[in-house]
């Protein structure tokens, strides 16, 4: 995957590393920018101005390690695994890597499909305070699947339609089924965060670990199966695309 290095990002401290998992074209433009990013500790991104036009309409950063001092429109807090911070056109944001170790981002950067996007104001999230949803055999998969729900599809600006905190115990699968994610969608993307787990997708399959992605458009067959002996998490989104 192709990394860029940005110095001073925002007019931040020391710089951050962005390796770009997708690219515009592989999510029929239902982003512009699909980036793990690395903050060394001390380094920030500055307090800056949230504007993504034309290329897009909200940054979601999802926290996958570290500690983080996360600055919104003026109000300050303290971000973990799991948290996130939504920030629209308008917003005012930035955020510092308080920690001793690297910190790990997921950014990116939605495109909405409605022609009138209606303003927002940015939000976060923690982990403990999301829902939950709970799924026994996952499209006919073995055991169940537990979920915590980070952002709903009117938070998204209907960008997507599901955006799920997915965990796999031992054992547990998601079903092998054909991908049809109509009317509420185009593609799922599958982000492994934590563990490993077998990935079934059109007759081949291939083992994922932290960082990996599946991606599959409406049409092909894909599975997950966890064959460790520890629990696997997925981040799990369906998005639109916008051609």
């Amino acid at each position: 995957m192709p990394t860029k290095h940005y110095d001073h990002n925002c007019g931040g401290k020391l710089y951050v590393d962005a390796v770009r998992f997708l690219e515009a074209d592989e999510t029929m433009h239902a982003g512009s920018f699909w980036g793990r990013v690395t903050m060394v500790p001390g380094s920030s991104i500055g307090y800056h101005e949230q504007n993504c036009n034309p290329a897009g309409d909200l940054e979601l950063y999802y926290i996958i390690e570290g500690s983080l001092l996360a600055n919104l429109n003026s109000e300050e807090s303290l971000l973990g695994p799991g948290d996130i911070m939504v920030c629209y056109n308008g917003d005012w944001n930035g955020m510092e890597n308080i920690g001793d170790t690297d910190a790990t981002i997921l950014a990116m950067i939605f495109c909405s499909p409605c022609p009138c996007v209606e303003r927002r104001k940015g939000m976060i999230k923690h982990l403990k305070d999301m829902p939950t949803k709970h799924y026994d055999h996952n499209c006919g998969g073995e055991l169940y699947l537990d979920s915590f729900i980070f952002l709903s599809e009117e938070e998204a600006l209907h960008a997507g339609s599901y955006f799920g905190r997915v965990t796999w115990i031992p054992g547990a699968t998601m079903g092998y089924h054909e991908q049809n994610c109509n009317p509420s969608g185009d593609f799922e993307l599958f982000y492994m965060v934590e563990g490993n787990m077998i990935a079934h997708m059109d007759g081949q399959k291939e083992l994922l670990g932290p960082g990996d992605i599946m991606l599959c458009p409406n049409g092909t067959w894909n599975g997950l199966d966890n064959v460790s002996d520890k629990n696997a998490i997925a981040l799990v989104m369906i998005f639109r695309g916008r051609n």
